[in-house]
This record gives structure tokens, C-alpha cells and sequence, in this order.
């Protein structure tokens, strides 16, 4: 079964936008933080994280420490007995100051996915389940039963927001972004769009229904996986024995 483990109480990625632009002449026309507002200068909260070696195991797995990474929500065991970061807890504010990148002129921006699944392992196995229709057969599900409604994460944003930063997300008009839309960007409680990101915030809170339904799905494919195997592996040794 799958090995899930939850922190002591206190939960491959790439960025959505990964094309960088080549400064060269353009350069000048780009913000510098000097030229920041104050409004758009991030407060932002402390990283928990400070085991260099969970540290080294995000950045080998992601590419990169995310700059606005605030815990670890959740481990998981590999198929290799390795325990590694599951889930991680991202700041639902980004400091974009650092990014050249050619749709961005701003020194900040919302960041409403703050549950972020890390593990590799992981992401591919829900990953199976995007591609052998499961999102379709959950939103159908879903539409069964009015009682299956989605817990928003959007408390959970709001609530992890400092002051000063939730006075920058007013200002800015991204009040919408944070506090109204729920898994994935998802305005319709009644739907389901991204699995990585329902699983990510089930296991980081234990409260995500379509979540809780890929963890049992993921369980019951481990177990009909193994029960081939050792079915083949019987077989084999039948047909050995035989000769």
C-alpha cells in the first residue's frame, strides 16, 4: 500500500511558464527591484525547511527550491525505500522579481497552487490515472451526489497571507485568485480538473474528496500490480518445476 507519511505536527515539476527571454537589447525596459512599487514588494513568511538534506532531495526532484517554498506537507517511501518530500507547501504569493521572462513586467504575482505534489514517483502514478480517464470517471461521480462537494483550499490560502501581503493581494485585485477559486484554478466545486493537485492537497490536509478517491485508486492498483506479479511469478515456478 502506499507508504504516506505526515509530518510532526507543526504537508518532476516545472514551472507553468519555463521559456526564458533572452535579454539582450530588451533588458533596459525591464523592471529592476529598485523600480518596484511598495505595493508590489512581497512580505512573504519563513521557509521551515532547513535539512540540508530534504532541501538537496526538493531541488534534485524539482529542478529548483521553490523561492516561495514554506514547508513540507508530506513524505512518501520510493519503490526504492527512500523517504522523500511528497507534498510541499508554497507561499500563494511569488516573488517574480528574478524572472526575465517575456509575459512578465510585475515584481509579484498570485500563486493559487499551494499545494504542490514533489515526488516524482508520485506524479507519474496519478499520472496513469489522468490518462486511463479517471478525471472523467470522478466528475461524473461527483455530479452523482450533491453531498460530494470539494473543500476550497482558498481558507488555506487566505489564512497563510500576512497582513501586509494580503493588503498587497487587494490592491492588486487578486482577491478572486486566493480567496474564491478552489483546486487547480477550479471555480465549479462540481468539478475536477488537475489529479496531481487534488491527491497533493489530500495528503497535505486529508480533507480533498476527489483526493481521497485517487489515494484508494492508486492502493487498489498497487495491489492488483503486486497480485500479478506474484501470480506470474507462481507460474513460473510451476512451469520450472515441471521440466
Amino acid at each position: 500500500m502506499t507508504d504516506i507519511r505526515l509530518p510532526p505536527s507543526t504537508s518532476a515539476v516545472t514551472d507553468e511558464s519555463s521559456t526564458f527571454l533572452d535579454l539582450g537589447d530588451l533588458a533596459p525596459a525591464l523592471p529592476s527591484p529598485s523600480q518596484a512599487e511598495p505595493d508590489d514588494i512581497i512580505e512573504g513568511i519563513p521557509c521551515e525547511v532547513v535539512d540540508p538534506t530534504v532541501l538537496a532531495a526538493i531541488a534534485r526532484n524539482l529542478g529548483a527550491v521553490p523561492a516561495n517554498l514554506v514547508r513540507v506537507a508530506a513524505s512518501y517511501t520510493t519503490s526504492q525505500n527512500q523517504v522523500e518530500p511528497a507534498v510541499l507547501v508554497l507561499y500563494p504569493l511569488r516573488d517574480c522579481t528574478n524572472d526575465y521572462k517575456k509575459h512578465h513586467r510585475a515584481t509579484a504575482e498570485p500563486f493559487p497552487t499551494m499545494y504542490w505534489l514533489a515526488s516524482p514517483e508520485l506524479h507519474e502514478r496519478v499520472s496513469l490515472l489522468e490518462g486511463a480517464g479517471f478525471v472523467t470517471r470522478f466528475t461524473d461521480r461527483l455530479a452523482a451526489s450533491p453531498k460530494h462537494l470539494q473543500v476550497r483550499p482558498a481558507c488555506c490560502r487566505w489564512a497563510l497571507l500576512t497582513p501586509a501581503d494580503r493588503r498587497v493581494v487587494e490592491k492588486k485585485q487578486w482577491v478572486r485568485a486566493l480567496q474564491t477559486v478552489g483546486i487547480a484554478g477550479i471555480r465549479n466545486p462540481a468539478s475536477v480538473k488537475c489529479l496531481h493537485t487534488h491527491y497533493a492537497h489530500f495528503l497535505a490536509t486529508g480533507h480533498n474528496l476527489v483526493g481521497a478517491w485517487v489515494h484508494q485508486a492508486l492502493d487498489q492498483a498497487e495491489s492488483a500490480t503486486e497480485a500479478a506479479t506474484e501470480s506470474a511469478t507462481e507460474s513460473a515456478t510451476e512451469s520450472g518445476g515441471a521440466k
